[in-house]
């Protein structure tokens, strides 16, 4: 992702972005049909879904923020450890301009040393 968007001279993004505008993406990845092997959400109820930390930026145009909320609230509810932080007027791909020190990277760090302390 560039300062003005996608970078769609790459034919990986390009595809993709492609596919989501067709409504074709999920059917390309998962040519079976059995959308519970990529579905998270389903996973949620089955208890087996590990401890997630969620960072998103509020200001996401990409992934509406109430996506990682939404999944959130329901691992909690299904007994899963699960943290939100969410970023007030941070876009979509919120760490691509941090630098050491700033409070993007203390958020980023906390994630991974959460991740850390699960592995």
């Amino acid at each position: 992702m560039t300062a003005t968007g996608p970078d769609l001279k790459n034919p990986r993004i390009a595809w993709m972005f492609s596919a989501v505008k067709k409504g074709t993406l999920i059917e390309s990845i998962v040519s079976d049909g059995n959308y519970e092997t990529v579905d998270p959400a389903f996973l949620f109820s089955k208890g087996m879904f590990p401890p997630t930390y969620f960072i998103h930026g509020t200001a996401d145009a990409l992934v509406p923020h109430k996506l990682s909320q939404k999944a959130h609230d329901e691992l909690v509810a299904a007994g899963r450890e699960s943290h939100l932080v969410l970023v007030e007027g941070a876009p979509h791909g919120l760490d691509a301009r941090m630098q050491e020190g700033d409070d993007t990277y203390r958020t980023i760090v906390k994630g991974l040393e959460f991740l850390k302390a699960h592995i």
